[in-house]
């Protein structure tokens, strides 16, 4: 741990003035003389390079809109290789070293490149390397204004009227490679352990997958705060998330199927701290209702829905900490509509169904999306009819599933449920009716 507190230390005092940040450019320091844009590299990642386990810093700068990390991904080889290739894009990559894992002995590297078209970076050593087990280490910084994927700014007027920034995440399908470097595709599966550091000036805090194991104040001033954060079980990195923020949260506990107890919170700008009580509700009686329908334990030792004020998706079913956009969160007794009321239950239930439908089990590749949507929009109904029987949802099932697909499967530029995809347009294209409803 010392050695990752020392790196902490440095992201917290990193301050770059190289336009590169916010251009995203690898240092040329890395590049030459053996930069190679046209090197030719598959679309898909090799699949005898696997990332085993995960260790990510990262602090956001609220001041200058931007973020400052480190990473180090442990690596097992299959067999030989010549280079090491992995995702990353519109990130300033400051410095990598790779490492013979067993020894710990550095490994000399030629080059650093990215492939563009590829969003990848090269990895080029001296010589081929042997199979076998490695590290690899990385600095490298990225912005957090002008998108909305990614680790981004989101922003709300307070009550004073005051607009308070806060950093988020949104990773799936792939923009996980946005914030970190990291083998960005469903079927790497791995151990993630995050690191955040921020200020606690302004009440902020962080969240992440799974809960903080534990905190520590750094800094002359202890401004600094670093939140260490349990290992994940292994998963994709389209699933991984964090936040900094000074939401305030509504909490609880639910049962598991040996009778433990973990905690449940709905976490809000606090103006709405009020509307999440609904939420909440919902939450534990779908779970419980997924639980004792699976009978298969929810393996995390909580759990997070965060409503996020700017949010281009629904909902996004990040494990251990669901975000959401607002209006499918918030729900007042006194000011909400039936419709409303609704569409919480059905956007809720929907992401805890992924819970086991796309967390637990992931299918390898996006042309099996269906797997996941398909399955979860089905049990969203079954939950939220079991919860709200009165409501007859199964008996409009048709109307939401079968009619609105039917709707979309006429048209001359339909597909197939399952279609071969390798493209990234044709991966966000995938989010579509046929893969939910159909």
């Amino acid at each position: 741990m010392t050695g990752w507190r020392f790196i902490l230390i440095t992201i917290v005092l990193m301050k770059t003035k190289d336009s590169r940040v916010i251009n995203g450019q690898v240092s040329p320091d890395n590049l030459n003389p053996y930069y190679n844009e046209s090197m030719e590299i598959e679309k898909r990642l090799p699949q005898h390079v696997l990332p085993r386990k995960y260790v990510i810093a990262i602090s956001p700068d609220f001041q200058k809109d931007e973020f400052h990390g480190s990473i180090r991904i442990d690596l097992e080889l299959l067999k030989d290789q010549s280079y090491i290739a992995l995702h990353s894009k519109d990130l300033a990559i400051s410095s990598t070293k790779l490492y013979a894992g067993k020894f710990q002995t550095e490994v000399r590297i030629q080059s650093v490149f990215p492939v563009r078209k590829r969003e990848m970076l090269v990895i080029k050593p001296y010589r081929n390397i042997s199979l076998g087990e490695y590290y690899l280490k990385m600095n490298f910084s990225g912005r957090l204004k002008g998108k909305i994927n990614g680790f981004y700014l989101s922003t709300y007027v307070d009550e004073n009227k005051s607009i308070r920034k806060l950093a988020v995440s949104q990773f799936e399908p792939f923009y996980a490679r946005t914030a970190f470097p990291c083998f960005d595709e469903p079927s790497f599966k791995s151990i993630f352990l995050i690191r955040l550091v921020y200020s606690k000036k302004f009440f902020y805090h962080a969240r992440s997958n799974m809960p903080i194991e534990k905190m520590e104040t750094m800094g002359d001033d202890n401004d600094k705060t670093i939140a260490y954060f349990e290992p994940t079980p292994p998963m994709s990195t389209y699933l991984v998330a964090f936040l900094v923020s000074d939401f305030e949260c509504l909490g609880s506990h639910m049962n598991l199927l040996n009778e433990s107890k973990i905690p449940v919170a709905v976490c809000v700008r606090p103006m709405f701290k009020q509307k999440a009580a609904f939420a909440l509700n919902i939450t534990i009686k779908a779970m419980k209702f997924y639980l004792e329908t699976f009978q298969i334990n929810y393996p995390l030792q909580k759990l997070d829905l965060i409503g996020i004020p700017d949010f281009a998706t629904g909902a996004m079913e990040n494990w251990g900490l669901i975000t959401f956009r607002e209006t499918q969160l918030l729900h007042s007794e006194n000011d909400s509509s039936c419709t409303n009321m609704r569409k919480v239950s059905l956007t809720v239930a929907h992401e805890l169904a992924h819970m086991w439908f796309g967390n637990l089990v992931t299918m390898k590749w996006w042309d099996d999306l269906w797997l996941n949507e398909g399955f979860a929009t089905y049990m969203e109904h079954i939950a939220v009819d079991s919860l709200f029987p009165d409501w007859k949802l199964m008996d409009s099932f048709p109307l939401y599933t079968k009619y609105i697909s039917m709707k979309h499967d006429v048209k001359i530029r339909t597909r197939s449920v399952v279609k071969r995809i390798e493209d990234l347009n044709e991966i966000e294209e995938m989010f579509d009716r046929i893969s939910y409803q159909k």
